[in-house]
């Protein structure tokens, strides 16, 4: 197999007042920096739900970075065969797209105790044979939510994902 494609198709809101709707600090989506919306995964929030700012992986990293690796990862624990594109072998596997349709992580307020919560859902294609449609979701309470919180969660919210895709493609090895 080789991954031939990864598409970022997640829809970003303007100011939106549910939290798990992607949106970026206080810039309206259309004048949002390409390379913001390529690597944004949160948004901060006050208790009032006011942006604090946006949560955005570490340069070179991009949704559409993290999501292929982690793919990849995911066919070669179920026991597929991954080569890199510039492979002689690569002609002759069978290519592998990747569609995001969602990668947001938000901050769910309590009492005492507030909530980091993660939902991550791609559709990935082999070929012309097959469609896999994953989703995973998680959730880190916490008090103190710093960058290394929305850090911690990230690498959560991956490896829930990751599991899920091994999980579900194993069945179809």
């Amino acid at each position: 197999m080789v991954i031939r494609s990864v598409t970022d198709e997640r829809v970003y809101a303007d100011a939106p007042a549910d939290p798990s709707v992607p949106s970026l600090d206080q810039t309206p989506e259309s004048q949002s920096s390409p390379d913001i919306k390529a690597r944004a995964v949160a948004r901060k929030r006050n208790g009032y739900g006011l942006s604090q700012g946006d949560v955005v992986l570490n340069t070179p990293d991009t949704v559409r970075s993290v999501v292929r690796d982690n793919v990849e990862s995911a066919l070669k624990e179920a026991g597929f065969d991954v080569v890199n594109s510039t492979d002689v072998a690569a002609s002759r596997a069978m290519e592998v797209d990747v569609r995001i349709r969602k990668f947001w992580l938000w901050l769910q307020p309590g009492v005492m105790v507030g909530t980091i919560r993660s939902r991550i859902a791609t559709d990935i294609r082999f070929g012309s044979e097959m469609q896999v449609s994953v989703e995973a979701e998680t959730s880190q309470p916490g008090q103190i939510f710093s960058e290394a919180a929305w850090t911690k969660a990230v690498s959560v919210a991956t490896e829930a994902y990751r599991t899920q895709v091994r999980n579900q493609l194993s069945d179809k090895r």
